[in-house]
């Protein structure tokens, strides 16, 4: 073992051995090829994230049981409960006498759905912003920080809250708030990565090549980033989910008859104290979801950190 770690250099009696260390970037690339066996807590994140997913595309389908179908005659029954027509309710029936679960999975395609173009439009505002303040600098980077500073100055959820009652609700509307709620940490990130390439000599050498400005950012800047802008984007989604499910819970998000994990907790809050697992399932659900998210994130993170150690 220890001479796999070594390289000798020949010796005669009386000489001592010569110890040099593997070469450190091998060292580094055989530690990443690992990585996806020695991260437990990131593959255990990834396998949360794949059920919730699985669940909210396919759930519906397979399920085959309309969420928003009403039975008041049904109403409030337990999980494991049958009705009287025979129908098995798994996680039984909220105060409407629909589905629990059938709201379940609806609720987290919903919720996915709206985080994630939430997430892809705050990425695209603060890609752009961030890649313009740093690489031009100067009057643009002044006004661009301190809009940053400005917007990051403010609580997230309340930032979405001003928005969305602005813009309304609604699908689109919702996802709307989530991203330009969420665009400043994306930029200010950005920003901080392109000032950095900006000294690398491979950037020099396009600039003394004769390239134009849309090619430096376009072909040497942006490829660069990619890898830092999904680290952030993983770790901000958890916090996203969390938002979206506020705002339903507030009235400002996704609204009726759509189901969101949020808008269950939300109806559920006038039987709390009789049937309390109301709430505590798409809480739970909540809860998976931020934790396989985060756990994901913090593993993107050591798998594409050039310092990864």
């Amino acid at each position: 073992m220890t001479e796999d770690l070594l390289t000798r250099s020949p010796t005669t009696p009386g000489e001592s051995v010569i110890a040099a260390p593997i070469d450190e970037v091998d060292e580094a690339r055989l530690r990443r090829r690992h990585t996806i066996r020695r991260h437990r807590l990131g593959i255990f994140g990834a396998t949360l994230v794949g059920v919730v997913v699985f669940a909210a595309l396919l759930g519906p389908l397979l399920y085959g049981v309309d969420p928003n179908a009403q039975n008041l005659s049904e109403r409030l029954m337990l999980p494991f409960s049958y009705s009287d027509s025979g129908a098995f309710h798994l996680l039984g029936t909220d105060e409407l006498g629909r589905d629990v679960l059938a709201r379940l999975f609806a609720g987290g395609r919903s919720s996915l759905s709206v985080v994630l173009a939430g997430v892809l439009l705050g990425c695209i505002i603060g890609m752009t912003l961030g890649v313009l303040a740093g690489f031009y600098g100067g009057i643009s980077d002044l006004f661009i920080m301190r809009m940053v500073d400005a917007q990051l100055a403010v609580p997230l959820i309340v930032s979405a809250l001003v928005v969305a009652t602005a813009l309304g609700t609604g699908f689109m509307n919702t996802a709307l708030a989530l991203g330009i709620a969420s665009w400043a940490l994306y930029a200010r990130l950005i920003r901080a990565e392109t000032l950095k390439l900006r000294e690398e000599s491979y950037f020099d050498a396009g600039v003394a090549l004769g390239a134009t400005n849309l090619r430096l950012m376009v072909r040497h800047l942006l490829p660069n980033l990619l890898g830092t802008m999904l680290i952030v984007a993983s770790l901000e989604m958890g916090g996203l989910v969390i938002t979206e499910s506020s705002l339903s819970y507030l009235g400002m998000g996704m609204q009726p008859p759509d189901a969101s994990w949020g808008q269950m907790i939300r109806s559920a809050q006038t039987v709390i104290y009789t049937n309390s697992w109301l709430a505590v399932i798409p809480g739970v659900a909540i809860m998976i979801t931020v934790l396989g998210l985060n756990l994901v994130g913090d593993w993107l993170r050591d798998l594409l950190d050039p310092h990864y150690d």
